[in-house]
């Protein structure tokens, strides 16, 4: 039994698009955007073994050519290498963090414009803190931090509480960055008597996008509280890190 199939003749009465279409391209934001390229390398030691044992007829002494296969149950992991950008971290979430610190950034860089709920503001520069831990004093509070070059700033690892309990004020902050016409800012409570900002907009939009999962996205300020510590240095707390940054030297104010 056999099948035959009949192709219908193309009607020339109608118009060909195909050479058209075929030139028609769409470029998607993965043709765009760079590889993501961070990625971690575990370091670590795991015990192996052979045996050696003496023939009791010749007295020799015989060994396994090989290792045996590795114990896994003994693996421990030196360290976590980020090759990309040569950064080594002693914990396991240590690294995660940086993977997804790193992806939030990178998906954020190449957003398509026009994404419902994404931002045009730009944050001027990244806050960069040293990797050596200090301790300092903070009007007579001992907090453990690693701080930024010109000292402006440092993210706490230790005392955060102290500087909590100790806090005049604290502030809900705006979201998107966006601080021109926040209150407390604007002849508010976060102004000298002159008018002039007791804290510097551009660092604590720095202090935000350094503690925020994601770069240049818009945050969710619930997880946000700034503490004001009056004539000292300011408090920024959220999703469990913490930064304390440097007042606004002013006339006023010296």
């Amino acid at each position: 039994m056999s099948t035959e199939t009949t192709t219908a003749a193309p009607d020339e009465s109608q118009t060909d698009v195909s050479s058209d279409n075929d030139e028609d391209t769409i470029t998607t934001l993965k043709d765009q955007a760079p590889a993501f390229e961070c990625y971690i390398t575990e370091t670590a030691t795991v015990n192996v073994s052979k045996s050696m044992n003496l023939d009791p007829v010749e007295g020799r002494i015989f060994e396994d050519d090989t290792y045996s296969r590795p114990h896994w149950d003994t693996v421990s992991v030196e360290d976590y290498y980020c090759s990309h950008c040569r950064e080594e971290f002693e914990t396991e979430e240590e690294a995660k963090s940086h993977l997804k610190r790193q992806y939030y950034r990178w998906r954020a860089k190449y957003q398509l414009p026009g994404i419902p709920g994404s931002t045009t503001e730009e944050v001027e520069g990244t806050l960069t803190v040293d990797d050596e831990l200090e301790e300092f004093d903070v009007d007579g509070l001992p907090v453990v931090g690693a701080t930024n070059s010109s000292r402006s700033a440092a993210v706490v690892r230790d005392g955060v509480s102290g500087l909590i309990a100790t806090s005049r004020r604290a502030y809900s902050i705006p979201e998107n960055f966006e601080f021109d016409d926040w209150e407390p800012l604007d002849d508010g409570q976060l102004t000298t008597p002159d008018g002039a900002p007791r804290l510097k907009k551009r660092l604590l939009k720095k202090a935000i996008d350094y503690l925020s999962t994601s770069y240049n996205q818009p945050y969710d300020p619930e997880n946000y509280t700034l503490y004001d510590r009056g004539n000292s240095v300011f408090l920024l707390v959220a999703n469990g890190e913490a930064i304390v940054i440097a007042p606004t030297v002013t006339k006023s104010s010296s």
